[in-house]
């Protein structure tokens, strides 16, 4: 059983204004059976407006949910979409990352890639690839685990010919809208004989590391309400009142914005765990909050669920979160990202200095630093972050308007939050003066 997974790097091109594919790297290029990622669990992406910064982010949300989702590509409003993130020149997106899977005192180490392309006025997946190689040396090649182009599986190692015969049946016509790595799980129904084969292990590492990835973005980036918004005025009808049918929509998409932390499903069963939890961001928010007295659990019974929203009690006035401040909203959420960070997730944070206090999220990024066990990467433009994080490896990226990334190595005495900010980083036209603005501002 899998014990833990970490990211080696990411590999993306055709999301937003990415044209070129651009790399991050999360770990130093020579693997070794004493691999340590210890100075390697942080990284920061820096870059001027446009860069493409949230885009990394989206590339990797788009991952997991291909990987996740098997209804994924054949959702119409998924569709709209990808046909707004997509780069507009190209049409299709890339997406690549190497990773390393723990199985007890076991190392495994996997290259995955997906592509997806429109296709008869839908994106479909035109190509996926899983390979692996069981040793941690960089000279060791990868043999290729499956393989899949435009809807056809080429290739599947690690199964003997009736059970590759089986799953070829079972995913055949599905392929182009559906991951392999979700379809051969679906196809088989966990049959034991392909449950009890490599090929189940080495598939099985892409959901793993899909379940143990989590991507956070502000509602803005997601386009939900744009994306329902524009199909209400396709499926426009003048028996029905257009209000109605919007109010409809938002309402069963409400849980779709990554600003969901009004209302949580939790199962009945999971819900003294949830206390749990909700008790420890309690202490949190009272570290900024001296006088909040108690967080209030408001639920309702939904099936096997409890619905549950919380309001925050400051002992005078009882206030839902929906009505808190913008700060401490944020605050809440940082608590999501560095509490599944800590737990050994791989987080992906969107503007992590957006609505937050500095001095705050320099104490936040400190304590990964030291305590985490996941991986934490995140857009900012904040610099003043630069000064913790200079002491640990690979943990500043540069991201340029000409999808170049440029990491910062350390050089002696230099600081890369002066070099950032006086344009001394290759590409990034931070050098300007104020005198620059002279009769382009104001008449």
């Amino acid at each position: 059983m899998f014990k833990g997974i970490y990211l080696l790097n990411f590999k993306m091109c055709g999301i937003k204004s990415v044209d070129k594919p651009i790399k991050f790297d999360f770990y130093k290029k020579t693997l070794s059976k004493n691999f340590n990622p210890n100075k390697y669990k942080i990284k920061a992406i820096y870059g001027e407006n446009g860069a493409g910064k949230t885009a990394v982010i989206l590339g990797v949300d788009l991952l997991k949910k291909l990987i996740l989702n098997g209804r994924y590509l054949g959702d119409t409003s998924n569709q709209k979409y990808l046909g707004e993130v997509i780069n507009k020149k190209q049409n299709e997106a890339r997406l690549e990352c190497e990773y390393i899977v723990r199985t007890d005192e076991v190392r495994g180490v996997y290259r995955y890639v997906v592509e997806i392309k429109r296709q008869n006025e839908v994106y479909e997946i035109v190509h996926e690839k899983l390979e692996s190689r069981r040793s941690l040396y960089i000279n060791d090649s990868y043999r290729t685990v499956f393989e899949t182009r435009n809807g056809e599986l080429l290739k599947l190692d690690g199964v003997n010919d009736e059970i590759y015969q089986i799953i070829t049946n079972k995913t055949m016509n599905v392929l182009h809208m559906r991951t392999f790595a979700t379809s051969s799980l679906l196809a088989t129904d966990f049959d034991s004989a392909y449950v009890n084969s490599k090929a189940f292990d080495d598939v099985f590492s892409i959901i793993y590391l899909a379940l143990r990835t989590s991507t956070y973005l502000d509602k803005e980036d997601l386009h939900t309400r744009y994306i329902l918004n524009s199909q209400l005025d396709e499926m426009s009808s003048e028996a029905i009142d257009p209000v109605i049918i919007r109010k409809a929509i938002n309402y069963v998409y409400r849980d779709e914005t990554a600003e969901n932390i009004d209302t949580v499903r939790i199962k009945m069963s999971d819900f003294e765990k949830y206390k749990e939890k909700i008790k420890r961001l309690e202490r949190y928010i009272q570290m900024f909050k001296k006088d909040l007295k108690e967080i209030i659990i408001d639920k309702r019974v939904v099936a096997d669920y409890f619905e549950c929203r919380l309001n925050l009690d400051y002992g005078t006035y009882v206030i839902d979160v929906e009505f808190e401040s913008t700060g401490i909203k944020k605050l809440i959420r940082m608590f999501e990202c560095f509490n599944d960070a800590s737990d050994g997730k791989i987080v992906f944070i969107d503007e992590i200095d957006s609505n937050i206090n500095d001095v705050y999220l320099g104490k936040f990024v400190e304590y990964f630093m030291y305590y985490g066990k996941g991986q934490l990467c995140f857009t900012l433009h904040n610099p003043s972050v630069m000064n913790v994080l200079r002491y640990n490896k690979k943990s500043i990226d540069f991201l340029a308007t000409n999808n170049k990334v440029i990491s910062w190595t350390t050089s002696g005495n230099a600081s890369p939050e002066k070099a950032y900010k006086n344009g001394m980083i290759e590409n990034l036209p931070f050098n300007i003066e104020p005198s620059d603005f002279l009769g382009i501002l104001g008449e």
